[in-house]
């Protein structure tokens, strides 16, 4: 298998990439591990017109409140600074001083009829329960954003998942599997944390808000100069961001580059092991990893250099606060409470740094979520949920299946099949035949309708299939293969995928009519007995009998078998053709097989070359099935 594509494999499953490849014609090239540079030209889009703007929408109501409780914490803390002012002034003085803001002088006059034991007692339980309240009101707003913050990961997770099983199956024709597991594994949950660094930063702005009031009040002067200062920390800040943001981006692109290796390395793995490459794999995937780790380094050593950077040009503020203050000849008392309010703003200063800084620095991640949440879903989508409610029309699948002059053109240019007319016949068992790479596979998807034609009609007697839902199309037919996938679940839970009300009777059944009854109750839990990632816990001959009961237990009016029987046994394919022989499970069949003792049961035939139908008509009249070995692959 080359390193960088996915094995090519025929199946029709929406749920992997693999299922595609045959599809491809020999497999979707990946896209390139080394794509920093396309990610760093993806500019981050406007708020108004970002996709995850429906998901966050909901919560905004709760801003308000996470504003109120970060701009009360300040107003409480702010009290409690300001109850020091008369404080010190007793423990200095033992006076209130005159010179003192007017709402400060009128507190401590008030308590001038106690002693000053009593004064320092009273002011001291008014600073401890300010600390207090203030320490419970910011609880309370930490409470909330981490709330707000895991809801929105809960709906983000919910809304990646709808919207990847809502898209067209042409998507998955090329999707990049790394970068879909990436998203919703990894970049949801850092994009949820993007989130709750701007929640945070609101109430910290609150109650920078509140203090710059209460520094004003203090000392308009000053608060002009840690104005000026702090703009000049709010540009070097600036820039750190968009550093942070463009070093996001490439980390971005490296975890996908390494999901990708380690993707290839997992569907890969039997290839790896026969030409005996694991050095060579190891290789590469050290590779990828050391440029993930170089990636997050620099974006660590960047994070690491904020709080240096912030605290040194904090220091550099308090110096010249204090020196601007010598020579204003301010009074000791306002000096001190306007460095202590000061002081207790800096951590809501940092913590608004900080939190832009993550925010950028989880911007690439954000990106992708974006990008994900932006893919257009199927059109037909629409009409799923009416169809699952019965309000589209039903349909049989009991007249001809016409193709007139389909072709079908994949988004790299290449036509899988050209100007085909091939004709199914109602009531018949048809059979498929071709090299492999002939389009068989395309065919099966156009008769799927997971892709429509991008030439020509389909046609179910003389109604075009385009004005028939895909998803009552589908409710109609089943499908059953080699690569027709198992789900995680039980045995008896994969048989009944397509028919959840199916009563386990029923499942019973449809398992004996396709072989598989024996031994499923074998199985250690029997049909209880989980299958595995993709039936990993089972052969190959098993995955397809269970796949084979699957299709049956639907009773569908067209039944498509491709391939179904390359790995069974030979008694198992009698009874697969005595079904074809018996039509008792389904009306029409469309067989695809490399082995001519499985068409047998088949009554006319449709050869495919290159994409092209170069014969039709009785199966035994077909010069391509006369010349087939028994033992064609």
């Amino acid at each position: 298998m080359p390193p960088m594509r996915v094995a090519a494999r025929s199946t029709i499953s929406m749920t992997t990439q693999s299922g595609a490849g045959k599809v491809l014609s020999g497999g979707a090239a990946m896209p390139s591990t080394n794509d920093a540079k396309t990610v760093l030209r993806v500019r981050m889009r406007p708020w108004s017109l970002s996709p995850l703007l429906p998901v966050v929408r909901p919560y905004f109501k709760f801003v308000p409140l996470v504003v109120i409780l970060g701009g009360l914490g300040s107003l409480l803390e702010g009290i409690g600074i300001g109850a020091l002012i008369p404080l010190i002034a007793v423990l200095l003085v033992q006076s209130v001083p005159v010179s003192l803001p007017a709402p400060v002088r009128e507190l401590g006059t008030a308590l001038t009829h106690f002693d000053n034991d009593t004064r320092v007692a009273i002011l001291t339980g008014v600073i401890v329960a300010m600390v207090v309240l203030k320490g419970a009101v910011q609880a309370a707003a930490n409470f909330v954003i981490v709330s707000i913050e895991m809801r929105i990961a809960r709906d983000l997770l919910r809304q990646l998942g709808s919207r990847i099983l809502s898209l067209e199956f042409r998507f998955f024709l090329g999707a990049d599997q790394a970068r879909l597991i990436n998203i919703v594994g990894r970049d949801s949950w850092s994009a949820s944390e993007a989130i709750r660094a701007v929640m945070t930063i609101m109430p910290a702005i609150a109650g920078l808000t509140v203090f710059a009031a209460l520094l004003i009040y203090l000392d308009p002067q000053l608060s002009l100069l840690v104005a000026l200062l702090g703009g000049a920390v709010a540009l070097v800040l600036r820039l750190l961001e968009m550093i942070q943001r463009r070093l996001s981006a490439r980390v971005v692109a490296e975890n996908r580059a390494l999901g990708q290796r380690m993707l290839s390395i997992v569907t890969g793995i039997q290839v790896i092991k026969i030409f005996d490459q694991e050095a060579f794999e190891r290789t590469r995937f050290g590779q990828a990893c050391d440029r993930v780790v170089e990636r997050v380094r620099a974006t660590h050593r960047m994070n690491g250099l904020v709080s240096p950077v912030l605290d040194i040009m904090l220091a550099l503020l308090f110096i010249s606060v204090v020196v601007a203050a010598y020579s204003l000849d301010r009074p000791v008392t306002v000096v001190t409470a306007f460095l202590v309010l000061l002081t207790r703003a800096q951590p809501l200063a940092s913590l608004v740094s900080k939190a832009r800084i993550e925010a950028a620095s989880r911007g690439g991640s954000v990106r992708e979520v974006e990008w994900l949440l932006s893919q257009q879903p199927n059109a037909n989508m629409a009409v799923h949920g009416a169809a699952q409610s019965g309000s589209v029309r039903s349909v049989s699948l009991d007249r001809p299946i016409r193709f007139e002059s389909v072709s079908f053109g994949y988004p790299a240019g290449e036509m899988a099949v050209s100007n085909i007319d091939l004709t199914i016949e109602p009531g018949e068992a048809t059979a498929l035949i071709g090299e492999s790479g002939a389009g068989k596979s395309t065919i099966v998807c156009l008769l799927s309708r997971l892709i429509e034609p991008t030439g020509g009609k389909i046609w179910l007697g003389q109604e075009a299939a385009a004005g028939i839902a895909p998803e009552a199309w589908r409710a109609r037919m089943a499908v059953a293969g080699q690569d027709v996938e198992l789900l995680l679940g039980t045995v008896a839970e994969n048989i009944a995928y397509g028919f959840p009300g199916a009563s386990r009777e029923d499942i019973f059944t449809a398992a004996a009519a396709a072989g598989a009854d024996e031994f499923i109750d074998r199985l250690p839990l029997g049909y209880d007995t989980p299958v595995g990632d993709r039936g990993s816990g089972l052969s190959g001959g098993q995955r397809q009998r269970i796949g084979l009961a699957r299709a049956l237990l639907r009773r569908p009016d067209l039944l498509i078998l491709d391939e179904a029987t390359n790995a069974v046994d030979a008694l198992s394919e009698r009874e697969i053709l005595r079904l074809l022989a018996e039509h008792k499970y389904f009306r029409t069949a469309l067989v695809i097989s490399h082995r001519r003792s499985t068409l047998a049961g088949c009554k006319a035939g449709i050869v495919i070359e290159r994409g092209s139908v170069t014969d039709t008509g009785p199966l035994a009249d077909l010069k391509y099935y006369r010349a087939m070995g028994e033992h064609r692959v």
